[in-house]
């Protein structure tokens, strides 16, 4: 949402006068009962699209609100979180990889734009993070039935290691 990201950035500004970093880490799987999880052909369509609209919209959304002041500032830092289903084939839940991989491309494209003034902008992929979304989407029925076949134990990674990387970068 356009005017709640505004909001946050000027919040922001109004407290401390700059904005430094800016980590995109909200994100969103379709797991449920009529997501977007599951043979494409049999997906939700809306669902399909929320799940890209809140992982792709939302990193562009928030990187343009802050980026602009960033560059009047001559530095910050942009960390985008992404996946590892943005670059290898990840069957039955094609919205977030392509939304993932969306979300490399808009890095590559900024960081480029924004180079010359200071502004860096990484892309972040942890691995597969214990989080509340991939419970959510892993353990639901859809998820049950078809994200196990495509990794079926990946070896979770504490939520504290994706944030010391941020946190390095």
């Amino acid at each position: 949402d356009p005017a709640s990201v505004q909001h946050l950035v000027d919040a922001t500004l109004d407290r401390f006068g700059r904005v430094d970093v800016l980590v995109n880490n909200a994100g969103i799987g379709g797991g449920g009962p009529d997501g977007a999880v599951g043979e494409l052909w049999n997906v939700n369509p809306d669902a399909w699209w929320r799940d890209v609209e809140v992982n792709l919209r939302g990193t562009f959304l928030c990187s343009r609100a802050v980026v602009r002041h960033m560059v009047a500032a001559h530095g910050g830092h942009i960390v985008n979180v992404v996946s590892t289903a943005a670059a290898i084939p990840w069957p039955y839940d094609s919205a977030y990889a392509c939304s993932k991989a969306a979300v490399i491309r808009l890095t590559d494209s900024l960081a480029d734009e924004v180079r010359d003034q200071g502004v860096r902008v990484f892309a972040l992929s942890p691995g597969s993070v214990d989080t509340e979304l991939r419970a959510g989407a892993v353990e639901s029925p859809a998820g049950r039935r078809w994200l196990t076949r495509v990794n079926p134990n990946p070896g979770w990674v504490p939520a504290e290691r994706p944030a010391d990387m941020v946190l390095g970068l």
